[in-house]
């Protein structure tokens, strides 16, 4: 998600605009929740351009109707003269246990010193991208893949196929790669387990990273990025 802080409204940002009504499972999809962890609000705001939309410890942030856009933070109204919003922070997670990881329900991969979970769901945007850095950096960084469906019928399918595949670190990069993995025979996955290791730390949407600290990024970070996240704890 880009989150623009901190927020103006500009006449560049409202440029376009959209009869389309926005809904919460177009929402989600885009930014890696589930659709049931969002509320956008029926009438749309700032001209008709925007979306309020809410999740469930009630932060805000407007979503532009062609979903290019995610506004977090104070808007002010300076016709009126007096802030639309007033509630931004995200909410601070707390630090992740490594020991509450049961490996065996994460697929490994890489062989690095380092290591981070990734809770992701197979048809998660910001996992696909995530995946493709973190697959040019192998030798560098472990990751535990965490796998999760909070994105539909469709993801749990893809993930049932990549769980129960021989080898599921060659499944999980096909299947992230766009490629479509054969069916397998039914096998138990830790599906309903991962979801709710994600809840109890309040990762509210995929990608969830958990640091070597034990500290939680919220979302999509590049490689240079998190590599520096690492490096600095």
């Amino acid at each position: 998600m880009r989150i623009l802080r901190p927020l103006f409204l500009t006449a560049a940002l409202l440029a376009a605009t959209s009869s389309y009504a926005l809904t919460s499972a177009e929402v989600a999809k885009k930014f890696g929740v589930s659709p049931d962890a969002v509320t956008v609000s029926p009438k749309p705001v700032f001209e008709g351009k925007f979306y309020t939309v809410t999740d469930r410890a009630g932060n805000t942030v407007y979503v532009s109707s062609d979903l290019h856009y995610a506004i977090q933070g104070v808007v002010i109204d300076h016709v009126a003269g007096k802030p639309i919003s007033t509630k931004a922070a995200r909410p601070v997670l707390p630090k992740f246990s490594w020991a509450d990881l049961d490996k065996a329900n994460a697929i490994r991969l890489g062989t690095g010193k380092q290591a981070v979970i990734v809770f992701a769901d197979p048809s998660c945007g910001y996992c696909k991208r995530l995946e493709r850095e973190l697959a040019t950096a192998r030798d560098e960084l472990t990751t535990y893949v965490v796998p999760v469906a909070i994105l539909g019928p469709e993801s749990e399918k893809a993930a049932q196929r990549i769980w129960c595949s021989k080898d599921r670190a060659e499944a999980w990069s096909r299947t992230l790669a766009g490629e479509v993995v054969a069916e397998q025979q039914e096998c138990e996955t830790p599906l309903a387990a991962n979801q709710a290791l994600m809840q109890k730390y309040g990762i509210g949407g995929t990608p969830g990273i958990v640091l070597p600290s034990g500290e939680i990024i919220p979302g999509f970070v590049s490689l240079t990025d998190l590599k520096k996240r690492i490096s600095d704890k």
